[in-house]
């Protein structure tokens, strides 16, 4: 399990850089058939001794609550939810480890929601989750990634923490978009029924549309690429720098949604008309800095097909 918790806190990382919503500060419209609830303050939800109690009644039914030691905070505003909480953290040692934002994103999606990460990413946030049953949205925010970074929508909060840790969930109603994020996609292994080929150049008329071509752009990558019958396969190699580089370029407008399996997380890029990748890196020898560190990067591409399943199929 902590192997799997050091892998989620990089994919948590990595979710800071990449892509995301406008800020959840924005009053958003109610979804259809939603009716508007009354405002509450923390007030609300203390009990006879003062105490700010989980505030289980304004949550999705199901809803886990996340490890803390205190509830600074609970309010609902225009339908919108949002509660913060102090909780221990520690990542000084695989024994006793304690990460509280990846171990609540791990019982969201066990809960069947599923992680995200959209274009225009807000820096602060930690995760982005999504019911689709539900229409409900999870915005988890956490004041450390790490042991020197703090980010900013809850620094002000570090000194009158107890642990020195604060997370944040912002919980409401929403329509997630693309809807191309909600379709259901076949697997990796899925026979598409394309023919087996190999390719000495870019093969731009068996890739989506308006995926761009690395040709031109001064990325200095060695590329074996060739079709299988499950999708037209990428191999990247070059320097961590240069890799990055590519990868930046072909997944510049494509989300990713992690699903969770039950044993670890499986990521799936998709862009707003159901093109599909699959990437993983295969080889990473470590140089010392991303200039010597030799990378190998497989991406599977796959155009929107018919076994891309919309939600009205």
């Amino acid at each position: 399990m902590s192997v799997f918790k050091r892998f989620l806190c990089v994919l948590l990382v990595m979710a800071v850089l990449c892509s995301i919503l406008a800020s959840c500060s924005e009053v958003e419209d109610l979804i259809e058939g939603e009716k508007l609830l009354p405002d509450m303050s923390t007030d609300d939800f203390r009990d006879e001794n003062g105490v700010v109690r989980w505030p289980a009644e304004i949550l999705p039914e199901g809803f886990p609550v996340p490890d803390y030691v205190e509830i600074y905070s609970v309010t609902r505003e225009h339908n919108v939810v949002t509660i913060t909480v102090f909780s221990e953290f520690n990542m000084s040692s695989l024994i006793g480890m304690k990460t509280p934002h990846i171990d609540f994103t791990i019982a969201l999606t066990k809960a069947g929601y599923f992680m995200y990460n959209l274009i225009g990413s807000n820096p602060d946030v930690g995760g982005y989750l999504y019911n689709r049953t539900e229409k409900t949205r999870a915005i988890i925010y956490q004041s450390r990634l790490g042991q020197n970074y703090y980010s900013e929508h809850l620094e002000h909060l570090i000194e009158k923490s107890p642990t020195g840790f604060a997370m944040q969930v912002i919980v409401n109603k929403t329509i997630l978009e693309p809807e191309s994020l909600l379709w259901d996609y076949p697997d990796a292994s899925t026979d598409l029924g394309l023919e087996a080929m190999k390719f000495e150049e870019w093969p731009s008329e068996y890739l989506p549309e308006d995926m761009p071509s690395p040709v031109g752009q001064g990325i200095d990558v060695k590329l074996t690429m060739e079709q299988k019958k499950n999708g037209v396969f990428v191999t990247v190699s070059g320097n961590l720098n240069e890799t990055n580089r590519f990868r930046g370029l072909i997944l510049k407008d494509y989300a990713r949604i992690s699903h969770h399996d039950g044993n670890r997380f499986n990521n799936i890029y998709i862009d707003k008309n159901g093109n599909y990748i699959f990437y993983e890196t295969i080889s990473l020898v470590d140089g010392g800095d991303a200039s010597s560190t030799k990378v190998v990067d497989r991406y599977q591409i796959c155009k929107f097909n018919e076994f891309v399943k919309k939600g009205d199929e």
